[in-house]
């Protein structure tokens, strides 16, 4: 499921994937350095229940190569399976994952409520800070 245009900021619109929107012009010069030296660079947007699995393993990677895991400790819902399941069967999951080619890199993880995106959670991992993915 894809949010209609209205419910996300066009920021998240554009990274979800919901709109052909122009993104910023920042948001396409990271892609694109990211591109240039390792290949292909993909922002995946994740919202349905089947979605969940998958989204939380990369988030995982992710979060292991993070400062924030050194400095923060591990959050819970990156634990919470079911949690995460059930924000996605009520429409509210929004997961965003950047790749490097197959590698994730940086993930975005919120909930959509009443039209407007709360940002709960980002990450990346160190070895990509150059490209600034998070």
């Amino acid at each position: 499921m894809y949010y209609t245009t209205g419910q996300l900021s066009v920021r998240h619109q554009i990274v979800a994937g919901a709109t052909r929107a122009k993104p910023p012009g920042n948001y396409k010069k990271k892609l694109n350095r990211l591109k240039r030296d390792k290949g292909e660079a993909v922002i995946r947007g994740y919202h349905a229940v089947d979605d969940v699995s998958g989204f939380l393993d990369d988030a995982r990677r992710v979060f292991e190569k993070s400062w924030q895991a050194r400095e923060l400790g591990r959050p819970a819902w990156l634990d919470d399976t079911a949690y995460v399941r059930r924000l996605a069967g009520q429409a509210l999951l929004l997961g965003l994952m950047m790749f490097a080619g197959e590698v994730p890199v940086a993930f975005d993880y919120g909930v959509v409520y009443d039209g407007i995106y709360y940002r709960s959670y980002t990450a990346f991992d160190e070895a990509y800070a150059y490209y600034s993915p998070g």
